[in-house]
């Protein structure tokens, strides 16, 4: 073993997560395993050391933040992890009429506004050019997932089973079907994503957001509860393709998060449990959101398709100015035009289990089934 490897990696997503967070989560989970204890002392360190930005920030601006209004119609982008909702959150967050949340905002949450100057430069330099999992191109700028925030800021998150996947079970119970979770920390969770959404609201000048929030699909009545006016886009993907995809990303967020032994049929069979529960639920609940605030596509679409796709999520959702922000998308789309997406094939022996337990995806979304 390297010295270095139990250091926090600079791409772990939780690096700067408030140390209150990080003790109620070794409390909960008793510790981590012997080989991370490194690991955990380096990313108490981290927390320990921006004590001060995290006071400062919330006694500078708090009351500000407090006061925030957040558009009533956001705009949700929803679908598993690795359906494409990246790529679709890059190009309508090209559109200059809407905010989001930035890589920055979200891995710095507690300081985003205070760190957004010297200290985001700092952090820049010894980022990654590009995404581990799909080399993706990576800048602190770019827009993210608002639920990295929520879990930097309190331990209420799904995001967590990252850190500790022997709780993913419970986890996704809890914090993302928002089954078993109690009242209290139902309301401190809320609390946090607010605060996470003013935040982003404010940085952007008041701007309408758009959302990406793969975690967001399985809580489509809590989130109406919270915007009955917001904007959905659900992006779908042929499972043959995405669960090779899924176990890539798995692989390559290990190494930086994991503080948990588990073997890989665990991860498998986490996987599994993960995207059934969650798209059960979607599909459960998706009828609740108002005529005219939802549309689905597929990732097929988008990648062939990216500009034709845009415009018809432009018209379906009645979204303003489509035609005069088009040169903008196009541009987009051009300068990725090099990118060459993972070649991933899919194991044989897990090619039965989809049909099996995944038969409700093929009749949903009426992918042909091999």
């Amino acid at each position: 073993m390297s010295k270095n490897e139990n250091k926090p990696k600079q791409d772990n997503a939780f690096a700067f997560a408030t140390l209150g967070t990080w003790l109620h989560l070794l409390k909960e989970n008793h510790g981590v395993d012997r080989k991370y204890i490194g690991k955990i002392a380096g990313l108490l360190w981290v927390s320990i050391l921006t004590i001060s930005l995290r006071i400062y920030e919330r006694l500078r601006y708090g009351r500000i933040i407090a006061k925030v209004n957040i558009h009533p119609s956001p705009i949700f982008i929803i679908g598993h992890h690795r359906s494409g909702t990246t790529y679709l959150h890059n190009l309508l967050s090209q559109d200059p009429d809407l905010g989001f949340v930035s890589t920055f905002q979200a891995t710095a949450a507690a300081f985003s506004i205070t760190g957004n100057g010297k200290i985001k430069a700092e952090l820049s330099k010894g980022l990654a050019k590009t995404r581990s999992m799909d080399k993706v191109e990576a800048s602190l700028d770019a827009p993210q997932e608002e639920e990295i925030a929520v879990a930097n800021l309190c331990p209420y998150s799904f995001m967590h089973h990252m850190s500790f996947p022997r709780k993913t079970k419970e986890y996704l119970e809890k914090y993302l079907l928002l089954e078993t979770i109690s009242a209290d920390e139902l309301k401190k969770r809320t609390e946090v994503y607010l605060t996470v959404l003013k935040k982003a609201t404010y940085l952007s000048g008041g701007k309408r957001l758009v959302l990406k929030g793969p975690i967001s699909t399985g809580q489509i009545k809590y989130l109406l509860s919270l915007f009955p006016d917001a904007k959905f886009i659900h992006i779908h993907r042929n499972p043959y393709t995405l669960f090779p995809s899924i176990g890539n990303l798995g692989r390559s967020l290990q190494e930086a998060h994991i503080l948990q032994n588990f073997s890989d049929d665990v991860a498998v069979d986490n996987i599994f449990m993960v995207y059934i529960r969650m798209m059960k639920k979607f599909i459960a609940e998706k009828d609740l959101i108002p005529k005219g605030n939802f549309i689905e596509v597929c990732y097929e679409d988008l990648d062939q398709h990216p500009l034709q796709t845009i415009s018809f999520i432009y018209q379906q959702l009645n979204l303003p100015g489509y035609e005069k922000k088009k040169a903008v998308f196009e541009n987009y789309i051009q300068l990725l035009g090099h990118y060459e997406k993972n070649n991933l094939e899919l194991e044989l022996k897990y090619r039965k289990r989809i049909n099996e337990e995944c038969l409700f995806a093929f009749e949903e979304w009426k992918y042909p089934m091999q």
